[in-house]
């Protein structure tokens, strides 16, 4: 039983240091230590949670902006499409709607892409596309613009 345990250990110290490790052609190669390392300090379990808790945060944010100020979007869909104030609300609606609704179709999307690529990466680019979307619905006031 000893003699199994020795020849265990032997073959695992073998495999800690690179002997007897195959390496496949379609395999890419790992990243430095040195950078493993860096990010492994950098994304601790508590530093992780709280990244998760602040864009959260700003997501429930961001979704109760149309609901939390109807009368400044009222106004602003009345002065840029020229509506009578009968169909402001429709439009208003309208704008809700597709909020929601593109909403879930990139929760589903992210959902399934994070099967197939580093869920960071996958958030990283939501971010990205959301911070660009916010960007651009910000300067539909000045360009006096509800398509925007």
């Amino acid at each position: 039983m000893e003699h199994e345990e020795v020849q265990v250990e032997a073959a695992y110290s073998d495999l800690s240091q690179g002997e007897g490790k195959k390496t496949d052609a379609a395999t890419p190669p790992s990243p430095p230590a040195s950078l493993s390392r860096m990010l492994a300090g950098v994304f601790t379990p508590m530093r992780t949670i709280w990244m998760f808790v602040i864009v959260n945060l700003l997501n429930y944010l961001d979704r109760g902006i149309i609901p939390g100020a109807p009368n400044q979007f009222q106004a602003f869909i009345h002065h840029t499409l020229e509506v009578p104030h009968s169909v402001e609300s429709t439009y208003l609606g309208l704008l809700q709607s597709v909020f929601v609704a593109s909403f879930s179709i990139a929760v589903v999307v992210a959902g399934n892409y994070v099967h197939w690529y580093p869920p960071f990466k996958v958030m990283a680019a939501g971010l990205g596309i959301w911070c660009i979307a916010v960007c651009i619905s910000g300067v539909a006031k000045p360009m006096q613009s509800f398509g925007v």
